[in-house]
């Protein structure tokens, strides 16, 4: 038994080396990424990747090349923190000055004259009514709804009406349809809707480990 132990580690060694061999490739603006800083990544029902950036927009790679979206042509900031699809194949992007939505050929853009509240979109959610989500850093929580005619229907949640916090990281849905929010500073904040009303109940209000 002495003498059959290392023989097997021998035998299984290289075996083990090679499995740990991963074929990393690297895409930098060399290979044609606008912005070397990127804050999310999302790969859409079509096969593409899209990648926001700090700064120059989104880009889409198909695999070999990338597509840059960037404000010149319809984007509407440069500052791209989250990504989404939606149901229907509209790629939502939240950025620095609001949300865009591209529908493989246009851009919508959602901003403060639709009642969109906040400076940048940290995330982007779509629930189990077909609502948007959209997290802000000051500005709360917006719940974004297109029209057929592609109006947007925009509400806003916010501290006003008892969240802890309005600077929202994340943001889910239960089975219950109950809407979690992940605040700063405040723990988390939990939205229930009935009929046309809703209530916020927090939780969390003493401070958090990271708190202390």
């Amino acid at each position: 038994m002495k003498k059959f132990v290392p023989f097997f580690f021998l035998a299984a060694g290289p075996f083990f080396i090679y499995a740990q061999q991963y074929p990393f490739r690297t895409y930098s603006t060399e290979s044609g990424l606008p912005q070397s800083t990127v804050y999310c990544l999302m790969q859409d029902s079509r096969g593409y990747i899209w990648a926001g950036t700090d700064g120059a927009g989104v880009c889409r790679f198909d695999g070999n090349k990338f597509k840059v979206f960037n404000a010149k042509n319809g984007l509407k900031g440069n500052v791209v923190r989250s990504l989404l699809e939606d149901r229907q194949g509209r790629i939502w992007i939240g950025t620095n000055q609001g949300v865009s939505v591209y529908d493989g050929y246009r851009f919508l853009s959602i901003g403060s004259k639709d009642g969109l509240r906040g400076t940048t979109v940290l995330r982007l959610f779509e629930d189990s009514r077909q609502n948007i989500w959209a997290t802000t850093d000051d500005g709360g929580v917006n719940i974004i709804r297109l029209e057929p005619s592609g109006h947007a229907r925009v509400k806003n949640i916010s501290t006003r009406n008892g969240l802890k916090n309005d600077f929202v990281f994340d943001v889910t849905e239960d089975n219950r349809n109950r809407i979690w929010l992940g605040v700063f500073y405040g723990g988390i904040s939990i939205i229930t809707f009935s009929s046309d009303t809703f209530e916020v109940e927090n939780i969390g209000q003493d401070p958090l480990p990271s708190e202390l």
